[in-house]
């Protein structure tokens, strides 16, 4: 019989320190640190510049920068970018301004890229115009598509 006490006992103990260290490993696995991040990659042929979270970030043709720490919410953005010299024309295809949703644990990358276009006028003249085409890619780790852009 006093073994089978002595084992109640043990088992009652153990049963305490697994009530007494659960809140404690539940606090540690709940961590306050922001693992949210947004790389903007620039590999187009001149300097981009990204307006987003209350500053204007500047990445140089062939950079990456990499912001960190950033809350859940939705931010906008807006993109300007220089154009080469001697070239008088430009356009962007995709999404150089919207919405940026950042969830948790959200990663956002956005990609630039560039081409030179040349096109002949219409006026049936033979001047060759040359237009800069700056190409956004923006993509995110959500699994839902969490990357808005608006017009």
């Amino acid at each position: 019989m006093k073994y089978f006490k002595f084992a109640e006992k043990e088992n009652m103990k153990i049963k305490y320190l697994i009530l007494l260290f659960l809140p404690v490993l539940l606090l540690l696995s709940c961590s306050s640190a922001l693992d949210n991040s947004i790389t903007i990659s620039n590999f187009a042929q001149e300097t981009v510049s990204v307006n987003m979270l209350g500053k204007l970030i500047t990445i140089k043709s062939g950079a990456t920068v990499v912001v960190k720490g950033i809350s859940k919410g939705t931010y906008n953005y807006v993109t300007t970018y220089n154009i080469p010299t001697g070239i008088s024309t430009s356009q962007v295809e995709g999404n150089a301004s919207g919405s940026l949703v950042i969830t948790a644990g959200t990663r956002i990358r956005i990609n630039f890229a560039s081409r030179l276009q040349q096109s002949t006028s219409s006026g049936g003249g033979s001047s060759n115009q040359i237009t800069y085409v700056l190409i956004v890619s923006v993509s995110s780790s959500d699994p839902v598509a969490s990357t808005t852009t608006s017009p």
